[in-house]
């Protein structure tokens, strides 16, 4: 595994500049569910589970852990480390991935992998296309195996609403548990995500060809919802079907589960934010501090989390930092003369126009101000 730590050194290295000053963010789930996976009888499991996420203007970085109690003698294990990185500018042409992973069960080896991938992107966030080619590393027990991908996926973005696909070509050698022998296989997948800030509602599923060890054509299946009735909590309720994962040894897998999520940011929720002091729309003003750089200030009362997006962001969320006066919020950075797009959210509510600039004249951008930046 010496070749899977420095491939993420280097991006850590090279990364961790897009990072700084980055948003994180932490959430704990416990839940119980119905599953049954192969060389186990279905019956009941329950789990719980940790996720910390940095997120920052140019990179992100998700650190999972997940424990199953699947039956009296029967545990499974799982922690994943996920990282991306994005050029430095308003329409990113390149991005590079990496993702480390580790799953254990009780009685049986564990499978630990590595692997990275860099692509090229057209687009923005709001719509684009990306591909690129990828590599890596599994290891279960003393079986070694190297991994080849080509992946290429597609966004679109409107208003609530967010469509993927994604095509993926891999080629690996599973350990004996898996069959042993070099196999080749392609995954054609899809999904839907509705996003309201208090409600998100999302159905994905998906094909695989496969060369041998198992049946030629095969599909999975995805449907989740997550409603936040308190600011730091929500209830998710999920269903499926995942297919084998050779490269993390992960088995098929069919569930359905409730979890609850604890978060320390706070959301949009099901409880009614209270209201700015002085009841209107938080207001932003801008002000350049040199040809490249200007301030973005936001005024509001008792908020704990105050983001933006534009299209200068690429329409990726940043976080603004709190003044001392506890009321004001502030962030820097490089942005061009003329007239922007941008939206503004508070405490993990809806996207909305900032109440001082006028609105985007598009339905579907109800939420979207129109900013001149001198």
């Amino acid at each position: 595994m010496r070749r899977a730590r420095l491939l993420l050194c280097a991006l850590w290295q090279f990364g961790s500049p897009a990072l700084a000053g980055a948003q994180v963010e932490a959430s704990f789930d416990v839940g119980v569910s119905r599953l049954r996976q192969a060389t186990v009888p279905t019956g009941n499991s329950f789990s719980g589970g940790a996720t910390l996420d940095w997120l920052g203007e140019r990179g992100q970085l998700r650190a999972t852990m997940l424990t199953s109690r699947q039956t009296e003698s029967r545990w499974t294990g799982q922690t994943a480390l996920f990282g991306s990185l994005t050029g430095d500018s308003q329409s990113p042409w390149w991005q590079l991935d990496v993702a480390a992973s580790n799953y254990a069960q009780t009685s049986a080896a564990p499978t630990s992998s590595a692997e990275g991938a860099a692509r090229a992107r057209l687009g923005t966030g709001l719509r684009g296309l990306a591909a690129g080619l990828g590599g890596g590393v599994s290891v279960t027990g003393g079986h070694a195996a190297g991994v080849s991908r080509a992946l290429s996926d597609g966004w679109w973005s409107v208003g609530s609403e967010r469509l993927v696909a994604s095509f993926g070509w891999t080629r690996t050698t599973p350990p004996p548990a898996f069959g042993g022998r070099t196999i080749s296989y392609e995954d054609l997948a899809g999904g839907w995500r509705h996003e309201t800030g208090v409600v998100s509602v999302g159905a994905s599923g998906g094909l695989r060809f496969q060369s041998s060890s198992g049946p030629d054509a095969d599909d999975w299946e995805l449907v989740d919802a997550t409603v936040w009735f308190a600011p730091h909590a929500a209830v998710i309720v999920t269903a499926g079907r995942t297919l084998t994962d050779f490269v993390r040894g992960t088995p098929r897998t069919t569930w359905i589960g409730a979890s609850i999520r604890l978060t320390a940011t706070a959301h949009r929720s099901l409880v009614a934010r209270r209201p700015t002091a002085d009841g209107s729309t938080p207001r932003l003003v801008v002000t350049r501090t040199s040809a490249q750089r200007v301030v973005l200030e936001i005024t509001t009362q008792h908020a704990t989390r105050v983001e933006v997006m534009a299209d200068f962001t690429d329409w990726q969320p940043i976080s603004l930092e709190r003044g001392q006066d506890g009321a004001s919020w502030r962030a820097e950075r490089p942005i061009t003369a003329g007239l922007h797009r941008v939206s503004l959210r508070i405490d993990g509510g809806a996207w909305i126009a900032p109440g001082n600039l006028p609105r985007a004249d598009a339905g579907t951008e109800a939420g979207v101000g129109l900013l001149t930046v001198p």
